[in-house]
C-alpha cells in the first residue's frame, strides 16, 4: 500500500513540476517571479490528504509523508544532506504496548495501581520479600540508613532521591497520590529516552491504594504514616516484610521516524550554510477523526519545498549562492520538539557553521488582526538577544512591502523548532500567519487556506533566504 501510493504521489509531482528551462539573469527578482502558487497548492493539497492520515508520528502516514518530501527534493536536484541519504533516523523515539500487567502483594493482583517505567524491551519481573520504607521529615539529611545496596526502597515521590544514588539500591518505588493507571491513558503511545537516560535503578511508580497494601504490617495506612512524620518533623524508616511480585508492564519498539535533510551547495562560502526548516509532521488520527494539518505544518512544508525548488533551478542554471542552504524538515515537533533537539545533539553539519535558522511554521491562514490586508503580513517570531542581524535583512528582502511584525506573537518563539538553534547560539526565527480556531482540530483543512497570501510569503521568504546566503 505504502509503495503504491509513493509511485502515484511521485507521478503527480512529475506531471506538475515544469521541465522547460530558459535563459534566466542572476537577478534574484527573475526567480522570485517563478514562485508558483499552483505548485505550492498541490503539494500541500497532498500533505494534508486523508491518505497521509494526518501524518501522525511513527504512523503509516507519517512514514508517506517522509517519502513524499524526499521524492520532491529528489526530483528538484537537492542533494541528499546525510552523506548519501536524506534521512536522518530518531532512534530514540519507540512506541510501547502494554504488556503482561501484575503487581502481586501476598498473592492479590493490583494491575491497575502501578506503572514500571524501566522494563525495556522485556517483561521483567522483580520478587520481594522486604522494603525499607522512607519517610521524610522536614530534612532528607535525617534519614540514616545502613547498608541498602541490591535492596528495595520506597517512599513518596516527592521525597528526593538523589541521596539514594550512590547507595545502589535494587529497586525504588515511588509513592504518587495523584496516580493514574496505564488503563486509564492509552494502550499505545510514543515514547522518547534521550540519550542521558539512563537509570541507575529499577524505578516502580504505584498508588495510595497499593502502599497501603504494603504497608499492613505496620498496622497504618499511609496517610496516618506521614501524618506523625509531618507532626513531629522527624524522619523514620521502616522495614517492610512482604510477599510481593512485579511484572514490568511495559515494551518498547523502535519507530521508524526520521529528520529528512537536504542540501544546496554554496560556492566560495560554501562551508557556511543557511537553515531552512519546517516540521513534516501533525498529530494523526484522534478518535477515528483525520487531523489533517494543512496549515500545521503542510503550509510550511511545501513553502520551504517550493523555496528549494527554484534554488535548485538557479544552481543549475550557473546562478548558485556563496553559501550552502540546508533544508531540513524535522520529525515529532508535535511531541516537543524532539526532532529539532535530536538534531542540535547529533548534527549533520557543524552548528558552529551554522549562520542562521530560519523556521516556517503555519504560513497558509490569515488571522483577526491583519484581516483587512487580505494576507499581506507575516509574523517573524524573534529573539533579540540571538537574532543578529536578521531582522535588518528580512526588511531589505521585503520587496512586496508586506507587514513584518516582529513582535513575539502568542509566545510562540520556544514553541517551534527553531527554538533549539536559538539555545545553540545561532540567530533564528520563524516565520508564521499566526494561530486560529482550528488549530489542532479536525477542521485545518485546505479548504481554508489562503494560497495567494501564501505566494506572498513565499516570495518574502526566498528573497530572505538569498539574501542570507549570497550577503558579505
Amino acid at each position: 500500500m505504502v509503495k503504491y501510493i509513493k509511485h502515484t504521489l511521485l507521478l503527480a509531482i512529475l506531471f506538475t513540476v515544469s521541465c522547460g528551462i530558459f535563459a534566466q539573469k542572476p537577478e534574484i527578482s527573475k526567480y522570485v517571479e517563478q514562485i508558483d502558487s499552483v505548485k505550492i497548492r498541490i503539494t500541500l493539497s497532498t500533505l494534508a490528504s486523508d491518505e497521509f492520515e494526518g501524518r501522525g508520528t511513527g504512523k503509516q502516514g507519517g512514514e508517506i509523508a517522509q517519502e513524499y518530501i524526499v521524492a520532491c527534493l529528489d526530483l528538484y536536484g537537492v542533494k541528499p544532506g546525510n552523506n548519501n541519504s536524506y534521512f536522518q533516523s530518531i532512534n530514540q523515539i519507540k512506541s510501547f504496548n502494554v504488556a503482561k500487567k501484575q503487581f502481586t502483594v501476598d498473592n492479590v493482583d493490583f494491575p491497575d495501581d502501578y506503572k514500571y517505567e524501566n522494563s525495556y524491551y522485556q517483561d521483567t519481573v522483580l520478587k520481594i520479600n522486604e522494603i525499607i520504607f522512607i519517610v521524610s521529615g522536614t530534612e532528607t539529611a535525617g534519614i540514616k540508613l545502613d547498608n541498602i545496596e541490591g535492596k528495595v526502597i520506597m517512599k513518596l515521590n516527592d521525597t528526593p532521591s538523589h541521596f539514594l544514588d550512590s547507595l545502589n539500591p535494587a529497586t525504588v518505588i515511588n509513592i504518587f497520590p495523584t496516580f493514574k493507571p496505564v488503563s486509564s491513558v492509552v494502550s499505545e503511545r510514543l515514547f522518547f529516552t534521550p540519550p542521558e537516560s539512563n537509570y541507575k535503578y529499577n524505578r516502580v511508580n504505584i498508588s495510595v491504594n497499593l502502599a497501603d497494601q504494603l504497608l499492613k504490617s505496620t498496622g497504618k495506612t499511609l496517610k496516618e504514616i506521614t501524618g506523625e512524620v509531618e507532626k513531629s518533623g522527624k524522619s523514620k524508616v521502616f522495614t517492610l516484610k512482604t510477599s510481593a511480585e512485579i511484572h514490568g508492564n511495559v515494551i518498547y519498539h523502535k519507530t521508524n521516524v526520521s529528520n529528512i535533510v537536504g542540501i544546496i551547495e554554496g560556492s566560495d562560502l560554501k562551508n557556511e550554510y543557511v537553515i531552512l526548516s519546517a516540521h513534516h509532521d501533525h498529530v494523526g488520527i484522534i478518535n477515528e477523526e483525520i487531523y489533517n494539518g494543512a496549515d500545521d505544518n503542510a503550509s510550511g512544508v511545501s513553502s520551504v519545498l517550493e523555496i528549494a525548488r527554484l534554488l535548485a533551478k538557479a544552481k543549475n542554471e550557473g546562478n548558485g549562492l556563496r553559501r550552502s542552504v540546508v533544508f531540513l524538515f524535522f520529525a515529532a515537533e508535535e511531541m516537543g520538539l524532539i526532532g529539532s533537539n535530536y538534531y542540535v545533539h547529533h548534527p549533520v553539519f557543524p552548528l558552529t557553521d551554522a549562520k542562521a535558522c530560519i523556521n516556517v511554521d503555519m504560513v497558509g491562514r490569515i488571522d483577526n488582526k491583519y484581516e483587512s490586508t487580505k494576507g499581506n503580513y507575516i509574523y517573524i517570531v524573534n529573539d533579540e538577544k540571538t537574532n543578529g542581524d536578521l531582522l535588518e535583512i528580512a526588511g531589505k528582502s521585503n520587496s512586496d512591502s508586506i507587514v513584518l511584525n516582529t513582535k513575539d506573537h502568542n509566545s510562540l518563539f520556544n514553541r517551534s523548532d527553531h527554538y533549539n538553534f536559538a539555545r545553540n547560539n545561532i540567530p533564528s526565527i520563524v516565520l508564521t500567519s499566526g494561530l486560529h480556531e482550528d488549530y489542532h482540530t479536525p477542521r485545518d483543512e485546505v479548504k481554508l487556506i489562503d494560497f495567494n497570501a501564501m505566494w506572498k510569503r513565499n516570495r518574502f521568504m526566498f528573497s530572505l533566504i538569498w539574501n542570507l546566503a549570497n550577503g558579505d
